[in-house]
């Protein structure tokens, strides 16, 4: 028998357990932020406006899916790092670092499209995790150190 060719086709990391782990996680996150408030409120209202802004792209199936996911994206890095300004806390530093990384992951895939599209779909899990953790960090830790100007 010959070995059939791999075929280039994005990998669909969804499921309904997966679905559920992941908006649970976000309300968790953003939430928890919202009502710590300070940095706090701030990060986690950045984030979830912006997830709120990718699940309606994302249900309606826009033709630019990717350019307003990579302009969300660029306004969710924008914010956090706007905001590590003022709070230098290892877990908003980690979140800010994430949604730039993923950011980066958007721009490597438009100038290298031979990039597969599995190994974008999975980058971009991946930092949008990362993301998610950073906010859940900060949820359960303490404000971390603010500076005053």
């Amino acid at each position: 028998m010959r070995a059939r060719p791999l075929r280039r086709e994005t990998v669909e990391m969804s499921g309904p357990l997966v679905d559920l782990a992941w908006t649970a996680a976000a309300i968790i996150a953003f939430g928890g932020c919202i009502l710590r408030g300070g940095v706090h409120r701030a990060a986690g209202s950045i984030a979830g406006f912006v997830w709120a802004l990718s699940l309606s792209v994302d249900r309606f199936d826009w033709a630019a899916e990717r350019v307003l996911l990579f302009v969300f994206d660029l306004g969710l890095a924008g914010g956090l790092v706007w905001l590590t300004r003022t709070c230098r806390a290892p877990w908003l530093i980690l979140t800010a670092a994430s949604a730039v990384l993923l950011v980066v992951n958007y721009g490597v895939y438009a100038l290298h499209p031979a990039v597969g599209g599995w190994a974008f779909v999975s980058v971009s899990w991946v930092w949008s995790a990362c993301v998610l953790v950073g906010l859940l960090w900060g949820v359960v830790v303490g404000p971390g150190r603010v500076s005053r100007p």
